[in-house]
């Protein structure tokens, strides 16, 4: 199979952020979504335990911050050019 355009990945990739943000936004109960849920809880725990260690795997609050700002601000931009 030939690969795809970059506006057909373009396409595909923007479809399941849709499909993604409308199922987490109308509350759909998914078993993926509680594990990965309860995984990013746990990685977080574990990240504050860890702040003080150079040898985590796990990023410290601030990274976890910064990039859930970001996605925010991704997201919003996305949803103002595509609604």
């Amino acid at each position: 199979m030939t690969p795809y355009s970059f506006t057909t990945q373009t396409k595909i990739v923007m479809a399941c952020f849709s499909i993604h943000n409308f199922l987490r936004q109308i509350s759909v109960a998914d078993r993926l979504f509680f594990e990965y849920d309860n995984e990013v809880k746990l990685e977080s725990n574990n990240a504050n335990q860890n702040q003080n260690s150079t040898t985590s795997s796990f990023f410290v609050a601030s990274d976890q911050e910064f990039m859930q700002q970001f996605r925010d601000q991704i997201a919003n931009e996305l949803f103002q050019v595509f609604s």
